[in-house]
């Protein structure tokens, strides 16, 4: 099996892919064992260097920040509602 960063033209990795085959393609490099190659790992030279996923268009540190309290509340949320569930039925009661 032949491990293979993907990578677009600005030499950021896009994808991890395990082939049966060897290919020769100018956006495929091949990885050896001692490649630690993440998602957004930017090649240059013969060498990676880490990167970090861009920010898409409209998105901002806070707006994903917002988000984020908002689904942890979400599942705070429903988390207590199951305990809750889980208490009546250990007291052999109905809701």
């Amino acid at each position: 099996m032949f491990k293979y960063a993907v990578i677009n033209e600005d030499g950021i990795c896009t994808a991890v892919s395990y082939l049966a085959e060897e290919v020769q393609q100018e956006n495929m490099i091949l990885l050896h064992d001692n490649d630690d190659v993440s998602l957004w790992d930017i090649y240059s030279d013969g060498g990676w260097a880490p990167g970090k996923p861009p920010l898409t268009s409209g998105d901002s540190l806070q707006d994903k920040m917002g988000q984020l309290e908002a689904d942890n509340k979400a599942m705070m949320l429903a988390l207590a509602d199951i305990y809750e569930q889980m208490i009546v039925l250990r007291s052999g009661g109905n809701s």
